[in-house]
């Protein structure tokens, strides 16, 4: 096959495949903002394009030797980085470093390899894949081992390749020697330009540190405050209501510079009441150092200790943040101060809030052992939003409410509801049936024969405005009135060994599956043992 031959296939793959590579070009630029975000790098842009059909034409015509496939070809996607300063192009160098793989054979330093005498334009160009652990991520998994270009440069490094790229300047030949002198002094000038503006921004971060030395009234070392501007984000996710804490959290702890020390402390202090910390925390992104964790319920201290200094972004996992009541709140936050200094930052530690099922009791009663019919709190359900017991995007078809163990939810316990209760739509427009119901909005719940311990309703429709619903206790003939003690009753056995008992609420698909745990009701029901109870009269 001849060149050209080989060329005109080559841009056929890439017709073909265009939609592959345009689908690749706005993750590139989003996962690249999102990395310089997470490291505190800020720079003067980010942007991301698909070679043009042209431009690869040109490149196939003018390669020497020929290429011998599309997949030797690594910038059909590119994504370049302008930073302010020159010195923060190595800063986005070990990031790509570490985010990526680097094709070394592929990538190179235009600033370590142009000649001293010879004017042209200098840039970092990395040939990148995804990492494999990225590459594992759904949505990053069909861009596995594809190579792209990163190009990073200062912006008064780009603004000499823009206007020498317009000119038409690309190779010394095509410029006669008095140009190229005067070229030559221009690009002194702006690489003067750039170590100057370096010059300047740390002799002003300088005094802007000493000036805040000075003004500090305590007596304790503190690290340089330019070079601890942090923030702390974690994955709290939401705490559900009646539930004991939240999901497994992590706080990202993220330096402007690495501290130039081989030993920090760091402290995270909660600020919201009753929120408050538990688990057993570690540090999951280590870059090669150890830490020292304690965690007590308000503040978690970290002894950090690297080989040379403590990194700028920090990882420490396997926290949890426990609510103290359903009163949840908004935005946990907390502070952090580095080296036992005054407070450098107030962090938000995530949002806290209920699901779009609300579940509460009127009253936390005492049940005994050995007694039937004990009459529990009233449980609320609330609607947050329309239909979200519906759970639209599902088979949802039942609500239903069963008796657990408050220490082990999943644990079904065996003493049965003595009556099957009611269910009240207080108001609202949700509809809810028993098998031989109407639709009406005041419906009797069901306890299945192969189930006694649970009651259950059919969602008959999905409610157009956030309903509000009651499980009430039965009487002969309809629902007990709505009361702080007039919730479901149970039967409590001789042999009970659980503390406590709660109602759990579900819905469930039309197999019967269950689809979304909405919360504990915090009947907090309290089961005293038998001799503690009163002898039935």
């Amino acid at each position: 096959m001849s060149a050209g031959e080989a060329a005109e296939q080559i841009l056929r793959e890439f017709d073909d495949r265009k939609a592959f590579f345009a689908g690749l070009r706005r993750p590139v630029r989003n996962l690249v903002d999102k990395l310089l975000d997470e490291r505190g790098i800020r720079v003067h842009s980010v942007v991301a394009r698909v070679k043009k059909r042209p431009s690869l034409e040109r490149k196939l015509h003018r390669h020497d030797p020929p290429y011998a496939s599309l997949d030797a070809i690594t910038d059909l996607v590119g994504a370049r980085v302008i930073t302010y300063f020159s010195d923060e192009v190595d800063r986005v160098r070990d990031l790509l470093d570490a985010e990526f793989e680097v094709d070394t054979v592929n990538s190179r330093d235009v600033r370590a390899t142009i000649d001293p005498d010879r004017f042209g334009y200098v840039s970092l160009q990395y040939v990148v894949s995804v990492s494999p652990a990225r590459a594992a991520l759904p949505e990053w998994r069909r861009f596995a081992g594809f190579r792209f270009e990163i190009q990073v440069r200062s912006i008064l490094q780009h603004a000499w390749a823009e206007i020498e790229h317009d000119r038409g300047y690309h190779t010394e030949s095509d410029v006669p020697e008095p140009i190229r002198r005067r070229w030559s002094r221009v690009a002194a000038l702006l690489e003067l330009a750039d170590s100057e503006f370096v010059a300047l921004r740390d002799d002003a971060s300088e005094r802007a540190g000493a000036a805040r030395s000075r003004e500090s009234t305590t007596s304790t070392p503190r690290v340089a405050s330019h070079e601890i501007v942090a923030t702390a984000v974690a994955s709290a996710g939401a705490i559900e209501p009646g539930e004991i804490s939240a999901v497994a959290s992590s706080v990202s702890i993220r330096l402007q510079q690495p501290l130039r020390t081989h030993q920090a402390t760091i402290r995270l202090a909660l600020e919201t009441p009753d929120v408050s910390f538990e688990g057993t925390p570690t540090l999951s992104q280590n870059s090669g150092i150890t830490a020292s964790i304690g965690l007590s319920p308000r503040d978690l201290v970290a002894t950090i200790a690297g080989p040379t200094e403590v990194p700028p972004s920090l990882v420490i996992g396997g926290l949890r943040l426990r609510a103290a009541s359903n009163a949840l709140p908004g935005v946990v936050t907390a502070t952090i101060a580095v080296d036992d200094s005054a407070p450098i930052a107030i962090a938000s530690l995530g949002t806290i809030s209920p699901t779009n099922v609300d579940v509460r009791a009127a009253a936390s009663p005492t049940v005994f052992v050995g007694r039937r019919a004990q009459q529990v709190g009233l449980v609320s359900i609330i609607e947050r939003r329309a239909a979200a017991l519906n759970a639209p995007g599902t088979s949802a078809r039942f609500l239903r409410v069963r008796l657990v163990d408050m220490a082990d939810p999943g644990h079904l316990i065996d003493d049965a509801l003595s009556e099957p209760p009611w269910i009240v739509v207080t108001s609202g427009d949700l509809k809810l049936r028993g098998p031989a119901g109407s639709g009406a909005t005041v419906v009797q719940g069901v306890i299945p024969a192969n189930d006694a311990t649970t009651a259950e309703w059919e969602i008959f429709s999905a409610s157009t405005a956030p309903s509000h619903l009651e499980v009430h206790g039965a009487v002969a003939g309809g629902p007990l009135a709505s009361g702080a003690l007039n919730g479901p009753a149970v039967d409590v056995g001789m042999t009970h060994t659980v503390d406590s008992l709660g109602l759990l609420v579900e819905t469930l698909d039309a197999d019967h599956s269950t689809v979304d745990v909405k919360g504990l009701a915090f009947v907090a029901v309290r089961v005293v043992p038998p001799a503690a109870a009163p002898q039935p009269g």
